[in-house]
């Protein structure tokens, strides 16, 4: 997914990861949450999903999210037609609505989630060699997974905080193994609550994006080193926000990939002023050799900010919208007579234009070989659709589906 630029493997392959996990355990999901949910309850919560945001004791959680993820959607949506004019420049042959949502699979990532793998298609300065990109020059030193740890163990220890144990070294997973054991190579980072044993799993691959996640998992590890001492119920962060200030300071202050040394050093500045006072408002970037260093390194800023807003901001927006509370949504069904799903869906897209007629739509899915369901944010939306799409001869006439999860 993030190094071919064949549409049509892609698509194929987008495909066949979900019907290879969501509809085989669809079932399985169901039962996950039906028990999670009962555990939650048995608690004293209304589901799981309150018993989660309970953690940040803050009644207006949700809505407090929704608005920090409204205060990028407007950054977010210039983002989003830049990139699709690029792809629908590149891709010439594809249906990409001009105005509508990109389909998935062209953004370099399984999940849509963060779109870095396509930089080289959408930079806007093709001309000018990216500085930021250090892959090939990993490559080049013929690093290997164990490298870059010890790059991250070496970075940690040079701002004043801990090596790592023996413990660690011994038993952390960090490539797949190569004996045939199935592994979940989800990145993650574990402390055994002995004091001694702390761990990492993952599979790494030698790059930019993986050395990134190296950094971020260790930076857990330290904060489970650093509170060790305390007794259990003590070593976990007051909430899940404050153990995650640790991945915005390495992530977006003292990163590896910020080639700016002045920044880095006014960095390390205001993570002493943090370490000092990690309560006192979250403020960690107050040092004004940060800020002058910032003012002083603008132009190597810029020419780094455009990859990565494509990380640091689509990926917020994907996790807001992903981690919505479930709800019900209204859906047209349509059955294809005369052609297959696909040819159906790309008909849709080709032929209705839900921007232009004000028409809220989540997603458009092939669920058989001759229908598409296209969700619809609201009644409003589904009826409306349902005037645009009876209106156009080229178009079988749609239905409500029966399906309960799937009505309003």
């Amino acid at each position: 997914m993030s190094t071919s630029r064949n549409p049509s493997e892609l698509e194929y392959y987008w495909k066949k990861f979900r019907e290879e996990t969501g509809e085989k355990y669809k079932d399985l999901f169901k039962t996950s949450v039906e028990r999670g949910n009962r555990e939650a309850k048995g608690s004293g919560y209304k589901d799981k999903a309150e018993l989660r945001i309970s953690k940040y004791e803050d009644k207006n959680f949700l809505q407090n999210i929704a608005t920090e993820v409204n205060k990028m959607m407007p950054l977010y949506k210039e983002i989003h037609a830049y990139v699709r004019r690029k792809l629908i420049k590149f891709y010439k042959n594809e249906t990409i609505m001009k105005d509508g949502p990109i389909p998935a699979h062209l953004l370099g990532n399984m999940y849509a989630q963060k779109w870095f793998n396509i930089y080289s298609i959408i930079t806007p300065y093709p001309n000018i060699k990216d500085e930021t990109n250090i892959t090939d020059v990993m490559l080049e030193k013929k690093m290997e997974p164990i490298d870059m740890f010890m790059m991250a163990e070496n970075f940690f220890y040079s701002i004043g905080m801990k090596n790592m144990t023996a413990r660690f070294w011994k038993n952390s997973l960090i490539e797949k193994p190569k004996d045939g054991r199935v592994v979940n190579c989800h990145a993650s980072a574990h402390s055994m609550v002995d004091g001694k044993d702390f761990r990492i799993k993952m599979c790494s691959t030698v790059d930019a994006p993986t050395l990134a996640t190296v950094h971020h998992e260790m930076g857990h590890i330290e904060y489970y080193m650093h509170y060790s001492h305390l007794p259990y119920v003590f070593q976990e962060s007051a909430n899940p926000a404050v153990e995650n200030q640790c991945k915005i300071i390495e992530s977006a202050i003292l990163s590896k990939c910020n080639m700016n040394q002045e920044m880095r050093e006014g960095g390390r500045q205001a993570l002493g002023e943090l370490k000092s006072s990690v309560y006192r408002n979250f403020v960690m970037i107050k040092s004004e050799k940060f800020v002058e260093a910032c003012k002083e390194s603008l132009k190597d800023v810029m020419s780094s900010l455009p990859k990565k807003t494509y990380s640091s901001v689509v990926a917020p927006s994907y996790g807001g919208e992903l981690n919505k509370p479930s709800r019900k949504t209204c859906s047209v069904l349509i059955e294809a007579e005369n052609c297959n799903s696909d040819d159906a869906r790309k008909l849709f897209k080709a032929q209705i234009n839900p921007r232009k007629e004000n028409i809220g739509i989540l997603y458009v899915k092939e669920i058989s070989d001759s229908r598409i369901i296209i969700n619809c944010d609201s009644k409003k939306d589904r009826d409306k659709l349902m005037t645009t799409i009876e209106a156009n001869p080229k178009f079988p006439k749609p239905t409500v589906p029966q399906r309960k999860n799937l009505q309003c």
